[in-house]
């Protein structure tokens, strides 16, 4: 299966994570990474990982020459929500692939994704919920976040819709948020497009991320993480912030009361891809006397160091 993401330094932990636990479970998967500063590019290059494909930011611009304007337009959020439906566009009808999935750079996968390639026989296109049983109005029904297409014609000319909603507006402001949040809340109208064959992610804990994260009981079994007794698929960690500098991460996720099983999963997780990947923590220990530090991590209980041995 094909996948593509993108991001940029503050980003390149997670986006290796996501790499390094899909293709754990999916040995056949094969990643296009769109590098969005010199840094992310260098550091790919450097790893000459043969399943994945570096995409220079320059090459996406020249192939879309309106992104130039845009991107002098927009801060840098609203940018690279814009870039979501170029890049799907430009590995199907440029790369020639036959099917794409894409998948926010911050997602990590506990199991497989055959399910989808089951699925995506079936259909056109194939979206994730931001939770099956509810809507979520701000953002939207479906979540950007795991998006898979198969390429034809029909797929195609929804994409070049998006693309142009997205040209329109990929404001996060709250005084819009009815019609528009990001690229996202676009998806909501596809399931009414006729044309195509459209269906919704609707698989138990598959894409657990901070709007339910909160409402979710967690617990280890065999050294596997459940979610309310059921195997955790696939969770996006959007809850988690880094501080590469200092070398911890947050979890904003505090009132949930197993919140320490899954931040604790994760931390091992982070650890273990910044070890095989080389990356390097940058180490201060001087947070250890800071005294914000040691009330957030009071306050909080759900401050974790990277380097710090459990």
């Amino acid at each position: 299966m094909n996948y593509c993401t993108y991001f940029d330094k503050n980003y390149l932990i997670q986006g290796l994570t996501f790499i390094h636990t899909l293709k754990s479970h999916n040995k056949d998967s094969f990643f296009y990474v769109l590098a969005l500063d010199k840094t992310t590019q260098l550091k790919l290059k450097e790893l000459n990982l043969s399943y994945v494909e570096v995409i220079n930011l320059n090459l996406l611009l020249k192939k879309f020459p309106i992104l130039n304007k845009e991107k002098k337009k927009r801060n840098m959020a609203e940018f690279y929500f814009l870039l979501t439906p170029y890049l799907v566009y430009f590995i199907l009808k440029y790369k020639k692939k036959d099917h794409i999935i894409y998948v926010d750079a911050d997602m990590i996968f506990f199991s497989d994704c055959n399910f989808i390639i089951r699925l995506l026989k079936k259909n056109d296109i194939l979206a994730s919920y931001h939770d099956i049983d509810k809507r979520y109005n701000s953002v939207g029904k479906y979540n950007v976040g795991f998006l898979a297409f198969n390429k034809n014609d029909k797929v195609l000319k929804q994409l070049s819709i998006w693309m142009k909603q997205c040209l329109i507006s990929t404001t996060i402001d709250k005084s819009f948020e009815n019609i528009i949040c990001g690229d996202q809340k676009y998806i909501d109208r596809w399931e009414a497009n006729k044309q195509i064959k459209f269906s919704g992610i609707k698989i138990k804990n598959f894409n657990i991320g901070g709007w339910n994260i909160h409402k979710k009981k967690f617990s280890n079994k065999n050294l596997r993480l459940f979610c309310n007794d059921s195997l955790v698929r696939s969770v996006h960690v959007n809850f988690i912030k880094f501080d590469m500098k200092k070398s911890f991460f947050t979890s904003f996720m505090s009132k949930n009361r197993s919140k320490k099983t899954f931040n604790n999963e994760i931390k091992k997780i982070f650890i273990n891809v910044c070890k095989i990947y080389k990356i390097k923590i940058l180490s201060d220990y001087k947070k250890f006397f800071n005294f914000n530090y040691l009330i957030r991590r009071f306050l909080l209980k759900n401050l974790f160091d990277l380097n710090e041995k459990y």
